[in-house]
């Protein structure tokens, strides 16, 4: 396989750093303010997707204080990576909006601590790496293979900012099954609702492997990384459908490996 030049290099560079630019946070601001004056004025429930920036999360927080119906979620590749992994990495990472500076990394975090997010969606998207290693990024398609890694990487960078536990979870729980009016069967542990559990050791650790990925296309820009925590089982409505010893098993009852 020959070598790529350094002007080819660069080229993929210089096209990584356009595509940076196509979205800038002000073009989200200004999404998102438009939306929420409509909402303001017509008594719409809102529920914002895949938001990248602090500035944007704290936008929604007033008008959320000001009497709009508004609830807020951001994807666990905006409080993990950064634009320079982008740069990096390349089309792997690519998804929009795109990935924003350290800076904005480090705010959607003190969002989260602040209780200004609602929800986080993995915003999962499959496809065969052929798709991704196209000679330019504008081609290459958008979208982040994580959903196995989604929890492992945000319990992880939660509890080594000394986030609790209590803080992180409902975001992917009960806020979730309380926005959608599916809390008389999600979302908690009690009585008469469905028992869907994770159940998580946090002195055992998991390396994220090309041989231990469950997704269809084994790639993923989370291989390598290694979390402070394992998945020992996982329940769905009642049943095992995971079991780190033995992996999936024959209760699975129809869910979909992507």
């Amino acid at each position: 396989m020959n070598k790529k030049t350094v002007f080819e290099k660069q080229n993929e560079v210089d096209q990584r750093w356009e595509y940076l630019a196509s979205m800038p946070i002000t073009a989200e601001k200004t999404a998102v303010s438009y939306a929420l004056e409509l909402a303001a004025k017509y008594g719409t429930a809102l529920h914002f997707v895949h938001i990248s920036s602090a500035g944007v999360v704290e936008l929604i927080q007033q008008a959320k204080k000001s009497g709009v119906n508004v609830t807020v979620e951001t994807c666990p590749h905006y409080l993990i990576f950064d634009e320079e992994d982008f740069i990096q990495k390349g089309a792997i990472l690519k998804c929009a909006p795109p990935l924003r500076p350290r800076e904005e990394v480090e705010g959607l975090w003190e969002c989260i601590r602040r209780g200004w997010i609602d929800t986080i969606g993995s915003d999962h998207s499959p496809c065969l790496y052929s798709m991704k290693s196209t000679p330019s990024i504008w081609d290459a398609w958008g979208g982040i293979q994580g959903v196995q890694y989604t929890w492992l990487a945000l319990i992880d960078q939660a509890l080594k900012r000394r986030i609790s536990l209590q803080r992180i979870l409902p975001l992917g729980t009960s806020n979730v099954a309380d926005r959608f009016g599916i809390f008389k069967r999600k979302g908690r542990i009690s009585t008469g609702l469905d028992a869907d559990l994770v159940l998580i050791r946090l002195d055992e650790s998991t390396v994220a492997d090309k041989e231990s990925m469950a997704f269809r296309n084994p790639f993923s820009p989370y291989e390598n990384f290694t979390f402070q925590l394992k998945v020992k089982k996982t329940i769905l409505r009642g049943k095992v459908i995971y079991d780190d010893q033995t992996g999936l098993t024959k209760e699975q009852n129809g869910v979909c490996i992507l």
